[in-house]
């Protein structure tokens, strides 16, 4: 869930330029033990092309979690005043959050909390762990046989494509675990598709740096950036700050799934 689905203001960059600086300083404090994440357990889940997620699930203190918790929604009181109490009905029950709580079950009984407001708190909550697990794949693998369009760590489908004019590279990014990973240039990333008749390219007046790839057949897109403008260090806002390609082909008729 993103920031501007929920309607928060244009200018929220600023908000996600604080959540990066805090998730950067948590990660540091996220404890993945060497037994549960080691050259034999990457080497096993890449050839069974199964994200890291589904072995080593969010394991964070219940107190430290709450204190995460309680931080980000004392950020968007402090740039989204407008929502307060929404944030402040979420802030109030957090002492009964917890890692890997049901949301749904949760939300069943406080009828009160919104959805998709607890969804993207949590979220963020998560990530944190999610960078650290992240950082850790990366000493054990450059992710050069990974070919899915899902991220190896999270499991969810990829944020964004990167694209090189020079070598005609094309890379996947997951704008939540902050890694990206090679992926065939004329394939479509929902369907695979490769029927180049079917796939096509947009991108913004004379810039090539900013386009969306789409698919007829599937009629999905993806978003992709010039190679050199992104990485792990700017990945999230870049995604943010690309809002305008979602726009275009979301006009054009695409979606994404």
């Amino acid at each position: 869930m993103n920031i501007e689905n929920l309607g928060f203001p244009n200018d929220g960059q600023a908000l996600y330029e604080k959540l990066i600086a805090y998730h950067q300083e948590l990660k540091s404090q996220m404890v993945i033990p060497e037994e549960e994440l080691n050259q034999d357990i990457v080497n096993v889940l890449l050839i069974d092309e199964r994200p890291l997620i589904s072995r080593i699930p969010p394991r964070i203190e219940k107190e430290f979690f709450q204190e995460i918790v309680r931080k980000i929604c004392l950020l968007f009181i402090q740039y989204v005043p407008e929502r307060e109490k929404e944030i402040k009905d979420i802030l109030n029950l957090n002492s009964q959050l917890y890692v890997n709580i049901n949301s749904q079950s949760f939300l069943d009984e406080h009828k009160e909390i919104s959805g998709d407001l607890l969804s993207l708190i949590m979220d963020n909550a998560y990530r944190p762990y999610f960078l650290a697990l992240a950082e850790r794949l990366s000493v054990y693998t450059d992710l050069s046989l990974w070919r899915e369009n899902y991220c190896p760590v999270c499991g969810e489908k990829a944020s964004l494509a990167s694209h090189d004019e020079e070598n005609g590279q094309r890379a996947l990014w997951c704008s939540f675990c902050n890694i990206g990973w090679s992926f065939p240039r004329l394939v479509c990333t929902e369907c695979g598709n490769s029927n180049h008749e079917e796939l096509k390219c947009f991108f913004l007046e004379d810039d090539r740096s900013f386009q969306f790839h789409t698919c007829s057949r599937c009629n999905s897109y993806i978003k992709s950036v010039r190679r050199n403008i992104i990485g792990p260090e700017n990945l999230p806002l870049v995604n943010v700050q690309t809002v305008c390609l979602d726009l275009l082909a979301e006009k054009e008729g695409y979606n994404r799934r």
